[in-house]
C-alpha cells in the first residue's frame, strides 16, 4: 500500500483544507500545489513548494484514520513530544498556559520555534494561523538553506537543528525522503511506514514522560537538569559522566530515555558507534528506537503482540513503567526505582497509539 495524493489544499482566511495522503493500490500521482499558498509562499522565498509541504508533513503528520496522514495546523511541540488539538481555539488556550512557563515550544503547521523565531510574530498565537505559519516557516527554511552553501540536506536540517550539523543531516534526509515520496509515481511513499513512524515516535514520547519528563539532558535524580547540554558531549564523554554519576548520585541513567551504563555500552557495540558521536537528541532517539524494537515494537505494530504484552516488555527496559496490573516497576526497590504511571494508563495509551487515535491534551 502506498501514500498517494488526492488533490491539494489551499489556505482560506481562518481555515485550512488539508491534503490527505490516502493509501491506494493504484499508481500514485504527483503532488500538484500550483496556485495554492504553498506554491506562492515557497516560490517567494526561492523554495520548492513540495519541499515546504514535505516539511509540514514531517513535522505535524497526524493519523486521520486507517492508513491516512495529514499535516495538522493546531499542533504544539514540547520537549516531551507533540500535542494535537481539535481546533485553533483549543490550541490557543493551551499555548497561553505553556508560554507562561516556557518559550521552548514549537507552534503550528510547520512547528516554528518560539525560542528562536518568536520575535518574527510578536504574539505567539499568531503562529496558529496556517497562513502566517507558512510565511514564517518558509522564511526560516530559506535562511537555513542559505547557510549551507549548496548542501540542501544540511540546509533543510538546520531548520530544526541550527547548531548541530549531525542531527541536522539526519533531519534533512528524513524531510527530503518525504519530498521524494510526494513527487510522483516513480517514488511512492509507503503508507504503512508513515503511520508506523508516527506510532514509534508516540511510543518514545510515552516512555520518556515517566523516565525524564521528556528532557534530553536529564540524568539520574535530576530530571530537570539543563546546566549541561548532553548534545555537546561525545558518547565516550557521556560514559565518563555516567561513571561520575554512579559515584556521586548512585545511578548512571542518562538522557531522555534514562539509558544506564551497561545498556549504553551494548548499544554502542550493536549500532557500530565509535564513541566519538555526540549524544544528540537524534542519537538518543535512535538508541531508544533500538530498545523499543528489542521489546517487540515491530510485532506490536503488526498486531502479533498484544498491548499488555508489549507494555510488560517495555517495562523490562524502562523502570518508570509498570510491569503488570499491580502497577509495580519490574525494577521496584532497586536504586529507588518505581513506576510513575498506572498499568491501565500505559495499556490504554498503547491501544490508542496502535488504533491511530490521538488524545487531546
Amino acid at each position: 500500500m502506498f501514500l498517494s495524493t488526492r488533490g491539494c489544499f489551499a489556505l482560506r482566511s481562518r481555515s485550512i483544507l488539508v491534503l490527505l495522503l490516502s493509501a491506494l493500490a493504484a499508481p500514485a500521482t504527483a503532488l500538484d500545489l500550483s496556485a495554492t499558498l504553498w506554491d506562492v509562499i515557497a516560490r517567494r522565498h526561492g523554495i520548492d513548494p513540495v519541499l515546504l509541504y514535505a516539511l509540514a508533513l514531517h513535522e505535524t503528520q497526524r493519523p486521520s484514520g486507517g492508513a491516512t496522514v495529514s499535516p495538522w495546523p493546531w499542533t504544539l511541540g514540547l520537549p516531551a513530544g507533540r500535542r494535537f488539538y481539535n481546533s485553533r481555539a483549543e490550541a490557543r488556550a493551551a499555548l497561553a498556559g505553556m508560554t507562561a512557563r516556557s518559550r521552548n515550544i514549537e507552534v503550528g503547521l510547520l512547528q516554528v520555534s518560539l525560542r528562536r523565531h518568536g520575535r518574527r510574530v510578536g504574539d505567539p498565537a499568531t503562529l496558529l494561523d496556517p497562513g502566517v505559519n507558512l510565511v514564517v516557516a518558509a522564511s526560516v527554511l530559506a535562511d537555513a538553506i542559505g547557510t549551507a552553501r549548496g548542501d540542501l540536506v544540511l540546509g533543510v536540517g538546520r531548520y530544526r537543528y541550527p547548531d548541530d550539523d549531525r542531527a541536522a543531516r539526519i533531519f534533512g534526509n528524513q524531510v527530503l525522503a518525504v519530498r521524494e515520496g510526494l513527487r510522483g509515481p516513480s517514488r511512492r511513499l509507503q503508507a504503512r511506514s508513515a503511520i508506523d513512524l508516527w506510532r514509534t515516535n508516540a511510543v518514545l514520547d510515552l516512555v520518556a514522560s515517566p523516565e525524564s519528563r521528556g528532557n534530553y539532558n536529564a540524568w539520574y535524580r535530576a530530571a530537570h537538569q539543563n546546566a549541561l547540554q548532553l548534545a555537546d558531549l561525545t558518547v565516550g564523554e557521556v560514559r565518563a559522566l555516567q561513571r561520575r554519576l554512579v559515584r556521586e548520585n548512585g545511578g548512571s541513567a542518562i538522557g531522555r530515555y534514562q539509558i544506564i551504563d551497561d545498556t549504553l555500552d551494548g548499544l554502542v557495540a550493536r549500532m557500530g558507534l565509535t564513541g566519538e558521536e555526540r549524544f544528540t537528541p537524534a542519537l538518543q532517539d535512535r538508541m531508544a528506537m533500538q530498545l523499543a524494537r528489542d521489546a517487540g515494537l515491530g510485532d506490536w505494530i503488526e498486531g502479533r503482540v498484544s498491548d499488555e504484552r508489549f507494555a510488560a516488555n517495555l517495562a523490562r527496559v524502562w523502570a518508570g513503567l509498570p510491569s503488570d496490573r499491580r502497577g509495580r516497576s519490574f525494577y521496584a526497590g532497586i536504586q529507588g526505582n518505581r513506576a510513575t504511571i498506572g498499568w491501565s494508563t500505559l495499556v490504554a495509551s498503547l491501544r490508542g497509539i496502535r488504533a491511530d487515535t490521538i488524545g487531546n491534551e
